[in-house]
């Protein structure tokens, strides 16, 4: 009896330690999703999306949250995969909180949200290419506690104009619809209230963001405050032209994102936090992400400190970087060589002057879809180097990288095989500057002019008659005995230009068979100095 009393003495300890352990209710696991789409395929690009995701990815970190995702630019077939694989992350949550900032559209009472890769040529597409709010608010349901989702997805969205309307109940309109969630303790958030539109502002973010980074993580504050405060900082910043709603409801107890501050301690535990923790995380996250944007939203949250400091420098090399690039732009349009020359009088300074010829450039880490200078097709690794590469970073978009990228694909094509009047026109052709350099030695390697040889000069040494073979400019290493003469003779001109024409002939020959061994063995029985500038040439053209 005695035993049984002592087990369920502590058994009743245990939970009741367990309960304390516990805390308040938002002491529980509290796990976000956090959603930027911006390069769209079809229509406009939206400008501050990323931006707006990437200062909620801070806040979340800041306030504390167990899990924070995020993921920018998602096609149809990734938006589905990201909300499914929160659906399972939200299991074990209190809270989960999903953060959108991208085009929403409504069609016949369902809102969708778009991804980047959406044509919705008709209003019966947005099933098949865009996912619905429903879907969202299904993922949230596994949380025991609150489920929010927050949308910066009412602006002027260009689909609603292109959209056919297939059936007349079902068209595309501009904002999105009022919703009453179906499900207890669920709050949605919308950037403006439902059918009308949410405007970009004039800061780094939009004014429905900037507002919710100002008040969502107050620290014990309720989430019904809090989202108050952010409507009334959106009407007031927008002259009342926007004015942000939410639907949906929760009980009576008080639910807020981050816990109140628990009093000071004071003494030896109170020295060991370190207060730079959050500042820490923020600047690690804006490292990642690189940009101009997003440094400068870092610096509107933290205006001073070592990592203030920090995030300014960062700043300005990039716009160092920037200033560079366009000296090189507008000097390369006039003097290509100035524009190199500049380039490295600028570069140089940030420590990013280009490598000497013949080193591999230092990688270049390129964030969501934009991939770094490629080796060429011989394998040089001459690729995109130092100010080339951060000219093609600072532009920072797909279209100029995908130019580069295809160009040098070309260029390998033409050393392969160098017709010489391919090369011109793809020099007169080339839009990406980066690779004007390479270009212009291949060009070199085929001759002392830049138009293309007649078609019968690089024909003649391989299409001789059967029986010709005493006119075939002979193999380097093996010269005919006239030849031996020739060079033999060093003080007789008519000799000299002779021995010239026959190694010019052999020249062409080799440019047309590309065979290193062969130029290599040419180049070093060759008697006129005169080509030797395009013997090298067309040695670094093949890799020798």
């Amino acid at each position: 009896m005695g035993m049984k009393i002592r087990w369920w003495t502590y058994a009743i300890l245990a939970l009741c330690w367990g309960m304390l352990a516990a805390g308040p209710v938002w002491a529980g696991q509290r796990v976000a999703l956090v959603i930027g789409n911006s390069k769209y395929r079809n229509v406009e690009r939206l400008p501050k999306t990323i931006n707006d995701a990437m200062g909620m990815v801070a806040l979340f970190h800041k306030a504390g949250f167990d899990v924070v995702k995020w993921r920018v630019d998602l096609d149809v077939a990734e938006f589905r995969r990201t909300v499914h694989d929160f659906m399972i992350t939200a299991q074990s949550a209190d809270i989960a909180v999903v953060y959108y900032a991208g085009h929403g559209i409504e069609k016949g009472g369902t809102n969708y949200l778009i991804p980047v890769d959406a044509r919705l040529q008709t209003d019966y597409d947005a099933d098949d290419e865009a996912i619905s709010l429903d879907r969202i608010i299904l993922a949230l349901q596994p949380a025991r506690q609150l489920r929010l989702i927050i949308l910066d997805a009412c602006r002027q969205n260009p689909f609603s104009s292109r959209g056919s309307r297939t059936i007349v109940t079902r068209a595309i309109t501009n904002g999105l619809a009022k919703i009453e969630p179906t499900t207890p303790d669920t709050l949605i958030a919308y950037a403006a209230k439902a059918g009308s539109l949410s405007y970009e502002g004039n800061g780094p973010n939009s004014p429905f963001t900037t507002a919710l980074m100002k008040y969502l993580a107050e620290p014990g504050l309720d989430i019904r405050i809090a989202l108050g405060k952010v409507r009334d900082e959106v009407l007031k910043n927008t002259g009342s032209r926007q004015e942000p709603f939410v639907y949906g409801s929760l009980g009576g107890d008080e639910v807020s994102l981050v816990p109140a501050p628990e009093p000071k301690a004071s003494g030896p535990a109170a020295a060991a936090v370190d207060p730079n923790l959050a500042v820490a995380r923020d600047y690690e996250m804006a490292e990642k992400v690189q940009t101009r944007e997003v440094w400068e939203s870092f610096l509107e949250l933290h205006k001073s400190g070592f990592y203030a400091n920090l995030a300014r420098a960062q700043l300005a090399k990039l716009l160092a970087v920037e200033t560079a690039t366009e000296t090189v732009q507008n000097a390369g349009r006039l003097n290509k060589p100035l524009a190199v020359e500049r380039a490295d009088e600028i570069l140089g300074l940030l420590g990013e002057r280009s490598p000497p010829s013949g080193q591999a450039a230092k990688p270049v880490e390129v964030r969501h879809d934009e991939p770094a200078g490629t080796a060429d097709s011989h394998g040089q690794g001459e690729g995109l180097h130092g100010q080339e590469r951060q000219a093609a970073l600072v532009q920072g978009n797909g279209e100029a990288v995908q130019d580069c990228k295809d160009a040098e694909e070309r260029l390998g094509r033409l050393r392969k095989d160098p017709k010489p009047e391919e090369v011109v026109r793809f020099t007169r052709d080339l839009v990406c500057e980066a690779l004007r350099p390479q270009l212009q030695r291949l060009l070199e390697s085929l001759g002392p002019t830049t138009t293309p040889p007649p078609a019968t000069a690089l024909a003649a040494p391989t299409e001789q008659p059967e029986g010709a073979l005493a006119t075939r400019p002979p193999r380097s290493g093996t010269a005919a005995p006239e030849e031996n003469n020739a060079r033999g003779k060093k003080g007789d001109p008519r000799d000299t230009e002779d021995a010239c024409k026959r190694d010019e002939t052999t020249l062409m020959h080799l440019r047309a068979i590309r065979d290193r061994d062969e130029v290599i063995r040419f180049d070093r029985n060759l008697a006129c100095e005169q080509l030797r500038p395009q013997v090298t040439r067309l040695l670094e053209s093949i890799g020798g």
